[in-house]
């Protein structure tokens, strides 16, 4: 009886360790990537990364603005290397700094950013984080020149320039700087204007103005040129301010023949008003 149970009960186990091998060979066949992820353990590097705007993603210009690129590193001594993109565009080169830190923003640093890691000296994957929308606003806007009453005057007349330009943040004070070609003309002063009292030819030039927000760190910002032409004082025989008039007569000579015309003119400043209120008067004794 003993001997008939112990094979029994051997008989039993092999027919369970081979009904278990057929089991096995069958899923192994219909899903190796279930027995193959059984038998090996796979630990990822590094972790996906995640980007931080420090202290906030909406700024003024003149402010400073860190990026942070965090991923956890999953194995020891791992050394992991950061790079950061604005839009498509590099702004960094790849290093071990986690760190991205703007000093001065400006309106065209404004973009999407995002950072990619990698494990130093491994041949993995490169990982990137999602992308974070950085605004970055204007104090002021660009500054315009404009020349009253005209950009072509006579000698004697007076000129003023006025630096335009429109403070974005409330209790911002702007200060303004005049400059003809490349020497300044005045000194940077809360008034947006300056007057050229009794201008001179030697007061022609390119002149443009420059802007900066008082107390911020925030680049200067120019105008566009506006050339400014003086012409000599005006002389001849009427001696009224306001216009100039000018006359010209033009005659062939006799001799030689074929000679070129002559032409004579004469410029005055005159007052129009006054001009044709004495032509009137003459047409009125006549």
């Amino acid at each position: 009886c003993v001997c008939v149970c112990v094979c029994a009960c051997v008989c039993e186990c092999l027919f369970c360790n081979f009904f278990q091998l057929v089991i096995f060979m069958l899923t192994l066949f219909t899903d190796p990537v279930y027995w193959f992820s059984s038998l090996f353990v796979f630990t990822e590097l590094f972790s996906k990364p995640s980007l931080n705007v420090d202290p906030k993603t909406s700024m003024w210009e003149g402010d400073a603005v860190t990026l942070r690129c965090q991923s956890e590193s999953r194995v020891q001594e791992t050394r992991l290397r950061y790079k950061f993109y604005r839009d498509e565009e590099s702004v960094s080169q790849g290093a071990s700094q986690s760190e991205f830190t703007i000093p001065l923003a400006r309106p065209e640093t404004s973009g999407s950013y995002w950072c990619e890691v990698e494990a130093e000296g491994k041949k993995t994957e490169k990982k990137t984080s999602k992308r974070v929308q950085v605004t970055v606003r204007e104090i002021f806007t660009k500054p315009t020149l404009t020349v009253h009453p005209s950009t072509t005057l006579w000698q004697g007349d007076n000129v003023t320039l006025r630096c335009q330009s429109e403070s974005r943040l409330q209790g911002t004070q702007l200060r303004y700087k005049f400059y003809r070609d490349k020497e300044s003309v005045s000194q940077g002063a809360s008034e947006s204007e300056f007057t050229i009292p009794s201008a001179r030819p030697e007061n022609s030039g390119s002149y443009w103005c420059e802007v900066e927000a008082e107390g911020k760190k925030t680049e200067k910002k120019t105008s566009e040129r506006v050339q400014v032409t003086v012409r000599g004082e005006c002389r001849g025989l009427l001696h009224y301010p306001s216009l100039c008039l000018c006359l010209s007569h033009c005659f062939r000579p006799i001799i030689p023949k074929n000679a070129p015309n002559i032409c004579i003119s004469y410029c005055d400043r005159i007052n129009l008003n006054e001009y044709l209120v004495e032509l009137l008067n003459i047409n009125t004794t006549d």
